[in-house]
């Protein structure tokens, strides 16, 4: 049976061969890391009786950016699309000249000079504006004080016209502005809508270009079925191919097997090189085939071959029990068992939130208010109506609920307390992998403290001030945070019997205005 290419740990045949290509590796300088793959396949005779099998180790990289030494033993690209759609590079050509226009465009000094000046002209007029208001105000003011029970008609009728000249000044300093910054406004607009409809018309042919990159871009499986990436993907998930599907090391492996009439036995894929800046990686560490660019390739290009399960789609059962730990009429705290799904998901398996529902049918809901990662072991809060879940969601938002986890890192951490700060975002084509992201990830913070060092492993007390998927786990592991990953971690460090993450403390202040604080320790955690 081929094993899974998700598996987290790969198959003993498959580390050995990728000793090989690491021992080749090292006798190369890398200017740029990326995931090697490693697969041994077998040639079996046709002629009958024969019991002669050989064995062969096939290599990969994933990208199209070729390697600076060429060995026999990497499998070509998939894919050639410049042979098959000679207008692709026509295409391409066009998109790099439009892509060259805009930033020609953005740069231009003149956009920038126009937008400086069009702010300048608007805080001057709305300056100006407010000065007048403030004079009108002034003089209705004094108008006010004028008017005395008896006044003449000639008087009033002063007071009168200077209202409408008071009106006038307004509303002629209103048009005196609109006509002194719409010829900036306009002439901005022009250079901002061309700029819009040159990205548009970039978009729209980048996206036909990929489309038609995806539909030509077919892959076989063992049976010789072919599919298009565009059918597989939109089959798989409704969506069109991501940028690089195709591109990894796992399906030029088994492509290449095909190919040559092996039948592939165990595959590994590994990191070499310089480590990336968001994503987690570790030079020489096993890590699954991607999920979002491989899934429904390797899906279909394993199909026909006896091949085992996918670990993240296998039901999962937890032997242990959810306890109660504190029960109130609104609320509970509850200690979920590590390897226990805080809410039902795509696999089959109890919950916290299942369990909860089973022992108290009476709930209303909603039920969970915060959610433990599966592999984490800790304390809960679940409410039994809407008034507690909306009490406990407003401590946990404005951070409240001062929580404690408990964890073993990998390693000896040099300083004894400090604090994390890195931007976290879902990586979109390994999910549910997180990453670094400056740019469009989300604040998280975390404060931190070494408790003892056993082995050369380190405890550590976390104190989360936010509550990002993964966060003390990438903060654990990252290079920017403590660069040493929790024992356990099957997703950004070294699988163990368990991931070594234990939430140990729950305070806060609950609706009965008592001051609660709830702690369940390691040794009773398990």
């Amino acid at each position: 049976m081929f094993p899974s290419p998700f598996r987290t740990i790969p198959d003993p045949i498959a580390q050995a061969a990728a000793d090989e290509l690491k021992a080749f590796l090292k006798e190369i300088d890398l200017k740029v890391g990326r995931m090697f793959g490693v697969l041994v396949a077998e040639h079996v005779p046709s002629h009958s009786g024969s019991t002669d099998v050989k064995r062969h180790h096939l290599w990969a990289y994933s990208g199209t950016e070729p390697m600076t030494t060429d060995d026999e033993r990497f499998a070509p690209l998939l894919h050639n699309i410049r042979q098959k759609l000679p207008h692709f590079a026509d295409g391409e050509q066009c998109v790099h000249e439009m892509t060259l226009e805009l930033e020609a465009l953005r740069a231009n000094p003149k956009l920038g000079e126009l937008r400086s000046a069009l702010a300048e002209k608007l805080q001057v007029a709305e300056a100006d504006i407010r000065e007048i208001r403030q004079t009108l105000k002034a003089n209705k003011n004094q108008r006010h004080q004028e008017r005395e029970p008896g006044i003449s008609d000639a008087q009033e009728e002063v007071f009168q016209k200077e209202s409408l000249a008071d009106k006038a000044w307004l509303r002629n300093a209103r048009i005196y502005w609109q006509e002194q910054c719409a010829w900036i406004e306009a002439e901005l607009q022009d250079l901002e809508e061309h700029i819009d409809r040159l990205e548009h018309e970039r978009r729209e042919l980048t996206v036909a270009l990929q489309k038609d990159w995806f539909e030509s871009y077919t892959v076989k499986n063992c049976t010789g079925d072919e599919a298009s990436l565009y059918e597989l993907f939109t089959n798989f998930n409704g969506q069109s191919p991501p940028a690089g599907a195709g591109e990894c090391a796992g399906p030029k492996l088994i492509a290449a097997a095909y190919k040559e009439g092996l039948t592939p036995v165990a595959m590994a894929e590994f990191w070499w090189g310089p480590l990336p800046k968001k994503a987690i990686r570790r030079e020489g560490k096993f890590y699954p085939a991607c999920r979002g660019r491989c899934e429904p390739i390797l899906n279909f290009m394993l199909g026909g071959l006896l091949t085992e399960p996918d670990p993240m789609r296998q039901a999962q059962v937890c032997d242990e029990p959810l306890r109660y730990i504190r029960i109130k009429q609104d609320y509970a705290v509850v200690h979920k068992p590590h390897g226990m799904l805080s809410v039902p998901g795509n696999i089959e398996g109890e919950s916290v939130l299942t369990l909860v529902q089973k022992d108290y049918p009476e709930a209303t809901g909603p039920i969970i208010v915060h959610r433990l990662d599966q592999a984490t072991s800790g304390l809960m809060i679940v409410t039994f109506n809407e008034r507690a879940h909306h009490y406990f969601q407003k401590l946990f938002v404005r951070r409240y609920i001062r929580k404690t986890y408990l964890a073993l890192l990998e390693g000896e951490l040099e300083n004894d307390e400090g604090i994390i700060e890195l931007p976290l975002a879902a990586d979109p084509v390994d999910r549910p992998r997180q990453i670094v992201d400056v740019e469009s990830g989300k604040p998280s913070i975390t404060r931190w403290k070494k408790l003892s060092v056993e082995n050369g492993r380190t405890w550590v007390h976390f104190f989360p001030e936010t509550g990002r998927t993964h966060q003390l786990r990438v903060h654990a592991a990252h290079p920017q945070g403590l660069n040493t990953p929790i024992v356990g971690d099957a997703l950004y460090g070294t699988p163990s019997d368990r991931l070594y993450l234990h939430a140990e403390k729950l305070a806060f202040r609950d609706m009965y205005k008592e001051e609660v604080q709830v702690e369940v320790g390691w040794g009773d955690a398990q």
